[in-house]
């Protein structure tokens, strides 16, 4: 009985130990442009890295870069990383904070005054309702009515 030696896992091992600088090069060109264009991340992919276990993955990343391609690509994902993480969150557009958000459908027949006079034709309309709230005035003055100078009564 002869037992076979070698196989799949022998020759995908060596193939991948021939094929590290070109893993390398290609890890140090992705995390290059992911520095350079950090902007043009779209927000989904940044919104799930910003997550718990996003977060984690980028720490698994970064051990896993070290390991295997030394501290450079460690260094340079670190970078990229931190400057992916530091990006101004995108600020969503309308009335409300991010919330729930229903389109109704405008009637053509029935237009206000405005839309007869400038000849606007809505066809529908992204929030008819807004919350509002009092404003808050959280400067040292607020105590005293307002007013900055403690010498005014």
């Amino acid at each position: 009985m002869e037992v076979q030696v070698g196989g799949v896992k022998k020759g995908l091992l060596e193939f991948l130990e021939k094929s590290r600088p070109t893993q390398a090069l290609f890890l140090y060109i992705l995390l290059t442009l992911m520095i350079v264009f950090k902007e043009q991340i779209p927000v989904g992919v940044y919104n799930q890295l910003d997550s718990f276990p996003g977060r984690l993955l980028i720490l698994f990343s970064l051990v896993t870069f070290v390991q295997l391609y030394g501290w450079i690509v460690g260094l340079i994902g670190a970078v990229a990383f931190a400057l992916l993480l530091g990006l101004p969150r995108p600020v969503t557009e309308g009335f409300g904070s991010g919330g729930e958000t229903s389109i109704k459908v405008i009637p053509t027949e029935k237009k206000w005054f405005v839309e007869k006079v400038f000849g606007e034709n809505p066809i529908a309309i992204e929030e008819e309702k807004v919350v509002t709230e009092a404003v808050q005035n959280d400067s040292p003055g607020a105590l005293t009515g307002g007013v900055q100078n403690t010498s005014v009564q």
